[in-house]
């Protein structure tokens, strides 16, 4: 039985997690359980705590980490993930960050350092990179192979539905799938990117050695949508990433998986170059508006 802290309070992803562990009729409830959970709104943490049968709600970070054996770090925001994935680290627990890993390079750079100095397992990851339609699109690519032209990925530069908390106007907030999307397609081995900013999208251009050049689109003020095309020489393939939550089901089996050492990790290198692709991006957003 896998004894999981979940980090952060804030996110819906704390109930998308919770629900297919914690509960008699979840799927994971043989293999692992959510036994803590911390988050800095105490009164929004003991909600959740007694709505997701998680037995203890906990007065800090370490009071969490007590005596698990998993971290979640699962705050809404990146600017939440530091500290308490520093943590996880330091005592030695292995610990799954949820998107974004961090908002910064540096911070990416120093947590990747300190897991691979202290030998602790560690990795971040969206969870539409488990999406039923990125399966089908890795399959389809197998068969593709050289045939392959680019792939184009288009999702929202901000979010316009969910309050009016600045952090939501980042190309963070949703920009984060759709770049952990295209490099989970792609690869994180290309020599460069340009960016292009209008007042419609941002684009990002990706260019890889053998000539392609992979696109990352960020649509303003549109709603929460995530689209891939795929262009090859025997046809164009266009896929719509249902957002029918059936991910989360497939990221908690990877990440049991991970942590009984069966299956191959997501590469921290990819998780950075996500990070450090938004950081460029939103240096171009503020040198254009200079």
């Amino acid at each position: 039985m896998i004894k999981i802290a979940f980090l952060g309070s804030d996110s819906t992803h704390t109930e998308a997690f919770a629900r297919l562990i914690n509960f008699s009729n979840s799927k994971f409830y043989k293999y692992a359980r959510v036994v803590s959970i911390y988050g800095e709104n105490l009164e929004e943490t003991k909600r959740k705590a007694k709505e997701l049968n998680i037995l203890k709600h906990a007065i800090s970070i370490e009071n969490a980490l007590e005596g698990v054996d998993l971290a979640f770090v699962i705050g809404r925001f990146g600017d939440s993930h530091y500290l308490p994935t520093k943590a996880a680290i330091l005592k030695n627990i292995p610990v799954f960050v949820d998107k974004p890993f961090t908002l910064s390079v540096e911070e990416s750079k120093d947590l990747i350092a300190l897991s691979s100095k202290l030998m602790v397992p560690m990795f971040s990851s969206s969870p539409l990179r488990f999406s039923k339609e990125i399966n089908v699109i890795k399959t389809l690519l197998l068969d593709i192979g050289n045939d392959l032209i680019n792939v184009c990925v288009k999702v929202p530069a901000n979010c316009t539905d969910l309050g009016d908390d600045p952090r939501l106007n980042s190309v963070f907030f949703y920009g984060i799938h759709g770049i952990e999307i295209l490099l989970e397609i792609i690869g994180y081995e290309f020599n460069n990117i340009t960016i292009d900013n209008n007042k419609t999208f941002i684009t990002t251009s990706l260019h890889t050695s053998n000539g392609n050049i992979n696109k990352f689109e960020l649509i303003r003020n549109a709603s929460e949508f995530y689209w891939v095309e795929i262009h090859t020489k025997r046809g164009n393939y266009f896929y719509n990433i249902e957002l029918d939550g059936s991910y989360y089901e497939n990221e908690i089996e990877y990440i049991l998986n991970w942590k009984n050492n069966d299956t191959k990790v997501i590469p921290l290198i990819s998780t950075h170059k996500c990070i450090s692709i938004l950081n460029e991006i939103q240096l171009s957003e503020v040198n254009s508006n200079k």
